[in-house]
């Protein structure tokens, strides 16, 4: 039997933290300091004021679809229901099933409990004393996946209609490959052609964990998502909580102000149409190569974005006004 190490972790000065408490709120620092780098919008809240259309209600094939997309093996929230519980579900636990989810879509208002996270640090390596060596994963319930199934594919289309052809995370049949091609392709067909060009690297910090849930929010609105769906990942969003699970003990909940949710089927698409709001407002078109006759000012995946510029003067020009 692998014998389990209990570490003391550090204060942000290098002091010792000396209790559960301590150490754990120590823990819960790291996605609350960050920053996106780019402030784009005004920070304010975001309303519909129009009379909000309801989304017709989830048909209980969308629920079993939902529950068969489900994963075995993973690890439940707090509510502790596992996912092959769900899975076997016969007809009347389906129909009840059914039944909350087409509550739920009416209010647009989430079940507490569905809210909630339970936060677990993995130490990745490093001193274990140090906190900034740990990673986190965060748990939610299994039964509000159901939901976020029908949400995400109510909205998929709508989705992959306002990212860009740049963007290749989180989108069928593409992936970090493709963009090293692309990239390999570019310098190659410049070197041919004798010319100059730069690239600019973008590695955001923390760049999930730093999602302003207002502007978020606003970035909805203005693409045109529908205002019902909107509005219920407002909810999903609002006073939501979480708390650490450190040595078989949990802090005290608390409530999570920025970033997308971690371990939530929607936040990857939330974040990308996040992104795709941000290169819009900062005009990067104005900026690129030309290759093979059309111009390309950037690729992207996920958090990850390269930019183009046909000179230093252009590489300077965007760097000194973004």
């Amino acid at each position: 039997m692998t014998k389990k190490s209990v570490y003391q972790m550090t204060e942000s000065g290098g002091q010792m933290a000396c209790d559960f408490a301590t150490q754990t709120d120590r823990q819960g620092e790291g996605p609350q300091r960050q920053a996106f780098p780019w402030t784009i919008w005004e920070s304010k809240e975001s309303t519909i004021d129009e009379p909000i259309e309801d989304e017709p209600l989830p048909l209980i094939e969308e629920v079993k679809a939902a529950i068969k997309k489900l994963k075995n093996g993973k690890a439940p929230g707090l509510d502790n229901i596992p996912s092959e519980l769900l899975k076997a579900s016969g007809p009347t636990a389906i129909k009840a099933i059914h039944h909350l989810c087409c509550k739920i879509w009416n209010s647009k208002t989430w079940p507490t409990e569905w809210k909630k996270q339970e936060i677990v640090m993995l130490h990745k390596a490093g001193d274990p004393k140090d906190c900034g060596n740990y990673r986190t994963i965060a748990l939610i319930s299994h039964n509000s996946k159901i939901m976020l199934y029908i949400i995400l594919e109510r909205l998929k289309a709508k989705i992959e209609n306002e990212l860009a052809e740049e963007q290749s995370g989180f989108r069928p049949g593409r992936g970090t490959s493709d963009m090293l091609c692309s990239i390999q392709v570019m310098i190659e067909k410049v070197i041919e052609s004798h010319k100059e060009a730069y690239i600019i690297f973008i590695d955001y910090s923390k760049a999930f964990d730093s999602v302003d849930h207002s502007l978020l929010f606003k970035t909805l609105t203005m693409m045109g998502f529908p205002p019902h769906l909107i509005v219920m990942i407002q909810s999903l969003y609002t006073n939501q909580e979480a708390s650490i699970r450190w040595n078989n003990q949990h802090t005290e909940s608390f409530k999570i102000l920025k970033g997308v949710r971690q371990g939530c089927i929607l936040s990857p698409h939330l974040f990308s149409l996040y992104t795709e709001q941000i290169m819009r407002e900062t005009d990067v078109d104005q900026y690129g190569i030309e290759v093979g006759g059309r111009k390309i000012s950037n690729l992207r995946y996920a958090d990850d974005t390269a930019l183009f510029a046909k000179n230093h003067e252009e590489a300077s020009k965007f760097i000194e006004e973004n």
